[in-house]
């Protein structure tokens, strides 16, 4: 299975739980096993993947925990430059810590909400 397809797959799962969550359903035990063996088999593709010469695209990546958006569209929605909402993301200004994902920054959607709302960075 190609590692593309299983990032798609793990974040459909994480979906799943998300919005069955959200609407009060009981998530199947199974789950947090299958997301778990999802994770290992990227893990040891990992080798495999830091030879790849394409750049993710940048979007709104979805997690469990809400939506988190990279430093770019963080950056445009903040009226600032990216250098800046690295900066915010390493000293930890950000609600809810700000991760890295593929090395790159993401940050809680939830934080920029306040950030631009005028408590500024």
């Amino acid at each position: 299975m190609d590692p593309a397809e299983v990032v798609w797959f793990a974040a459909a799962l994480d979906l799943l739980v998300k919005y069955s969550k959200r609407a009060g359903c009981v998530v199947p035990s199974s789950v947090p096993t299958v997301r778990s063996e999802l994770q290992t088999f990227l893990d040891s593709r990992a080798d495999s993947l830091a030879d790849a010469t394409t750049r993710p695209p940048r979007v709104a990546v979805l997690h469990p925990d809400g939506e988190w958006i990279d430093v770019e569209e963080a950056a445009q929605m903040l009226g600032v430059s990216a250098d800046a909402v690295r900066k915010s993301c390493r000293t930890g200004r950000f609600v809810g810590v700000a991760r890295k994902w593929r090395g790159r920054w993401l940050v809680p959607a939830e934080s920029l909400e306040l950030h631009a709302g005028g408590k500024g960075m």
